[in-house]
C-alpha cells in the first residue's frame, strides 16, 4: 500500500471517530485533498491571516501560539498525529493564533471553501464540522480551568496525560509556556516527580 493511501486511511478513520462520514461524501473530499510537508520552525500560519484550509497531521508536531504587544509567545496548544487543525473556524475572520511547526510535518489539506460547499449538501460533514469546534472549544476550556486552578505539578500531568511521550520530542520551554510557569519550574517540578518515581 502508498503511503499517500496509508494516510487517506487514516484520516477516514479519524474523521468517523469524531462523526461518521458517508462515503460519497469522503470520495469528495479526496477529490481536493493536498499532502503537504513542512520543515521545522516552518509556519503554518500567522495570526492575523484569513484560514483557508483544514488540514490533519499524519507525522509530526506543530504549536498554537499567540504574540503580545511585547512581541512575547505563550503557547495555547500542541497539535500531534491524527489531530485536526485549522487557523480558524471561520474563514472570514482574521486568525488570531500563528500555528508553526516543531518538528517535520506531513499533513493533508482541504480547502475550506469545498469543506463547506459540502456541508451544505451533506448532513454528514455538517456534523463532523460541528463536532469538530465543540472538541476544539472544549480543549481550550481544559487548558483554561488548568491554568487558573492547579499547582506547578497538576499542571505538568495534565500535560503528560493530554499529550503523553511529547515531552521528549519537543523544547521544554515550549511546554513551560503552555503551563504557564518558567522553565526553571517546570525542570525542578520534572526532578521532583523523577525523584518520588525512584523511590
Amino acid at each position: 500500500m502508498k503511503k499517500a493511501d496509508v494516510y487517506y486511511n487514516t484520516l477516514k478513520k479519524q474523521m468517523n471517530l469524531i462523526s461518521p462520514i458517508n462515503t460519497e461524501c469522503f470520495n469528495e473530499i479526496l477529490e481536493s485533498i493536498i499532502i503537504e510537508e513542512h520543515h521545522k520552525n516552518d509556519l503554518y500560519s500567522r495570526e492575523g491571516m484569513y484560514a483557508k484550509k483544514l488540514s490533519f497531521v499524519c507525522e509530526g508536531v506543530l504549536r498554537i501560539f499567540h504574540t503580545n504587544d511585547q512581541g512575547e509567545e505563550w503557547n495555547k496548544h500542541f497539535i500531534v498525529e491524527h489531530d485536526f487543525f485549522s487557523s480558524s473556524s471561520n474563514p472570514e475572520t482574521p486568525s488570531t493564533i500563528s500555528i508553526q511547526a516543531i518538528t517535520k510535518v506531513i499533513q493533508i489539506s482541504v480547502p475550506l471553501n469545498h469543506i463547506y460547499a459540502l456541508a451544505k449538501k451533506d448532513d454528514s460533514i455538517s456534523k463532523f464540522i460541528q463536532k469538530l469546534i465543540t472538541l476544539t472549544l472544549e480543549k481550550e476550556q481544559q487548558r483554561g480551568l488548568m491554568l487558573m486552578s492547579l499547582d506547578a505539578i497538576k499542571k505538568y500531568e495534565f500535560f503528560t496525560k493530554t499529550f503523553p511521550k511529547l515531552e521528549n520530542r519537543i523544547p521544554h520551554y515550549y511546554i513551560a509556556s503552555y503551563l504557564g510557569i518558567t522553565p526553571t519550574q517546570l525542570s525542578r517540578v520534572r526532578k521532583k516527580i523523577s525523584s518520588h518515581q525512584q523511590m
